[in-house]
């Protein structure tokens, strides 16, 4: 068997995300060498991004957006990649405090079908962001909102369900 990937054996995959009629992504770390790639594969061509090509460093977790976009969450470890990174088909574009994110740590990324990113902050809360109006909505547990500041995952329940 051919594989399409550079040296699958040694890549760990870490996060795998694909919509309807939308690319394939994956992302991944070569730990020995320190090799970063995120991979966009659509139909029969697959188009890599390392940090050479897009001053990008180590993923934490990517999302899938509606639109075929991607939002990518950045290592903690590279004081110029925290924050969070959205992919438009095109560039990349980086949100950090500087841009209103409540925090440059980002544990995890949640899409909502209609392009609105959640994003979950060590000891910071939830963030909600909106790209059509560039809008952050921070939740944390002041005024009750949270049980808690550290969220570590979050996912919408299936259609029908009731609290």
């Amino acid at each position: 068997m051919h594989s399409l990937l550079p040296h699958p054996t040694k890549v760990v995959q870490q996060n795998l995300q694909q919509l309807r009629n939308a690319p394939l992504w994956f992302s991944g770390r070569h730990h020995a060498l320190q090799f970063n790639f995120l991979t966009r594969y659509f139909g029969t061509n697959f188009l890599n991004f390392t940090y050479a090509s897009t001053n990008l460093s180590y993923f934490l977790d990517i999302t899938a957006a509606p639109d075929g976009g991607l939002w990518v969450a950045h290592d903690w470890s590279d004081t110029e990649s925290f924050g969070v990174s959205r992919f438009d088909g095109k560039q990349f574009e980086r949100l950090t405090t500087t841009n209103g994110l409540p925090g440059n740590k980002v544990r995890s990324i949640y899409c909502e079908p209609n392009g609105v990113a959640w994003f979950l902050l060590p000891n910071t809360g939830v963030c909600r962001y909106d790209p059509r109006g560039r809008k952050f909505e921070t939740f944390t547990s002041a005024r009750g909102r949270l049980a808690h500041n550290s969220v570590r995952q979050m996912t919408r329940a299936s259609c029908g369900s009731r609290p």
